[in-house]
């Protein structure tokens, strides 16, 4: 059987040109994901542009390109060809940190970094000499004997370097798996909360369905202040959560400083104004039955056993025909109608005549009450950005050791130096030395050690 190291499967994923090619191409998607509006909010932005055009960009993935499976698909060709890639040259990395060392003997001595001759010494302060230049360059100094006369040094450091590249491939790997994981495990959403009430689902973002928190969040209040020519100066939402509809935390949410609770994030992202309560004047052939405040989304009994329900609420419906109240109205005699009740009374004489005609707007269904709207008071909605990514930390660890791999890989140098000492009168030092990278950096550690070893040992010094 074929080892799979040379299969073509095995050549075609360790090859740094599939890399460059699926970094290219992971690029000009991301490109696209950054010049065409994405999502259900871009949609509402490229609704106005061309509808074959908009199709096909939807039918392509080009619209959530983030979440499509092409996007996906790359990121797990690019893993794999960073696993395979790594697998295949950790092997010579491997040999590199084991076997990559100045060997004693002659051999390494052929052409030395210097050669210099040195005082006649005795056998333990030459020791101690060496060892000490050896702590100058760095590592943990090793001492040798060869024969009575002669002495060899030796230091090492920065054999971890050989794993850098290995840590920054690993790092790559973290961020895209967080990436997935929040892809797949995570939510983007929205909401809107009027003062007072209490959620404990949103909206997702590109508009497919909702998710349920897991738990209950009320807005206690909004505030926002103006400067005095009416731009926002500052908004924030008091607003408690409830564990089994008991309250745990209270706390403000301000631009830039979000809430995070059970792993969700909650981001301070805008505001408004909504009507959510109205006056509505009760009469009975002219007679004042009363003045009853009605809220949206709550039923209130108005006579008799006649209840209304507020649908919906507008402060100007079409932008025309001024504030109006879509009531259910439920009478124990008939069934429950939905009819829109305008504040403007001649307003249903502007609504064209097929309109008029609707059930919806026949305000016949009041008989024999006549209803009226007196007010209609506006409330402070605020809208939290919500999201939930599970994978964010792998993704930050994955950064914080890719730093720490570059660290690794090009500051972090395998330095050796190897020096032969032969006690002699007089004798002779020489002095050897190697570096996979940054060779100015070994020139100016050889001087500080020449500069040691001259002055305690040479004639000349």
């Amino acid at each position: 059987m074929m080892p799979l190291k040379d299969t073509g499967i095995w050549n075609f994923f360790k090859s740094v040109r599939l890399t460059i090619i699926l970094l290219i191409v992971l690029a000009a998607i991301a490109l696209i994901g950054t010049l065409i509006p994405q999502g259900k909010e871009g949609l509402r932005i490229i609704s106005r542009w061309n509808p074959t055009l908009v199709e096909f960009l939807f039918k392509i993935g080009f619209l959530d390109v983030y979440h499509s499976s092409l996007f996906r698909l790359l990121l797990l060709a690019l893993a794999l060809n960073l696993v395979v890639c790594s697998l295949d040259r950790l092997p010579k990395s491997m040999r590199l940190y084991r076997h990559n060392r100045l060997s004693f003997g002659d051999t390494a001595f052929e052409r030395p970094l210097a050669r210099f001759r040195t005082k006649a010494l005795e056998h333990s302060s030459a020791q101690n000499i060496l060892r000490n230049a050896l702590r100058l360059f760095g590592g943990r100094p090793e001492i040798k004997q060869e024969g009575s006369s002669v002495l060899y040094g030796f230091s090492q450091y920065g054999k971890f370097s050989y794993f850098g590249v290995y840590l920054v491939h690993l790092s790559v790997l973290l961020i895209l798996l967080g990436g997935l994981i929040g892809s797949f495990l995570g939510f983007e959403g929205y909401v809107n909360i009027l003062e007072g009430d209490t959620i404990e689902d949103v909206e997702l973002r590109d508009g497919n369905g909702h998710v349920h928190l897991g738990f209950k969040l009320k807005c206690d209040k909004f505030f926002v202040d103006f400067y005095p020519n009416g731009t926002p100066k500052e908004y924030r939402s008091t607003v408690t959560l409830f564990l089994e509809d008991r309250p745990v935390l209270t706390k403000d949410i301000l631009v830039n400083h979000p809430l995070e609770f059970y792993g969700i994030r909650f981001y301070q992202a805008s505001y408004g104004k909504i009507p959510a309560a109205a006056i509505l004047k009760v009469q009975k052939d002219d007679l004042l039955i009363g003045e009853i405040p009605v809220e949206l989304g709550k039923q209130t009994e108005i006579t008799d056993g006649i209840t209304v329900e507020v649908l919906d609420m507008k402060a100007d419906l079409m932008n025309r025909f001024g504030p109006a109240l879509l009531l259910r109205i439920s009478n124990p005699d008939m069934q429950p109608k939905e009819v829109w009740l305008f504040k403007n009374p001649n307003a249903l004489d502007s609504l064209p005549e097929q309109m008029r005609k609707s059930e919806r707007f026949n305000t016949k269904v009041f008989l024999p009450y006549k209803l009226q709207i007196l007010d209609v008071k506006e409330k402070y909605y605020t809208g939290l950005q919500v999201s939930k990514d599970p994978g964010v930390n792998v993704v930050w660890f994955g950064f914080a050791l890719m730093i720490f791999g570059f660290f690794v890989t090009f500051f972090y140098p395998h330095r050796q130096i190897l020096i032969r000492l032969k006690l002699l009168s007089p004798g002779e030092l020489e002095i050897v030395a190697r570096t996979n990278k940054d060779p100015a950096g070994l020139e100016s550690k050889l001087e500080r050690v020449l500069s040691y070893l001259k002055k305690e040992i040479s004639l000349e010094g």
